[in-house]
């Protein structure tokens, strides 16, 4: 079981959701910062420093765009075989 979010953690956490949903790829850590407001890229690297150690994202170092969901996200264009979820209404 993961550990649960902060209000901020989870704001950053749907806001990478929904960013990679809408343009199939995650934001820069400048993206996340002008959308939720934090003008200080260190602050914003805090925020995804504890989203990793908490098991909700997966980070490949000196990417810009170097974020990827763990669980839950499934992603169209990778070659790990998975098949895509149907949603229910």
């Amino acid at each position: 079981m993961r550990d649960r979010l902060t209000e901020r953690q989870n704001q950053v956490y749907e806001f990478l959701r929904s960013y990679i949903r809408t343009n199939g790829k995650p934001p820069t850590i400048k993206e996340i910062g002008a959308h939720l407001t934090i003008s200080s890229t260190n602050g914003v690297h805090k925020l995804i420093v504890a989203l990793e150690k908490k098991g909700y994202i997966r980070r490949a170092r000196h990417e810009a765009r170097g974020i990827s969901l763990i669980g839950g996200e499934h992603d169209p264009l990778s070659d790990e075989g998975d098949v895509p979820g149907i949603a229910l209404l």
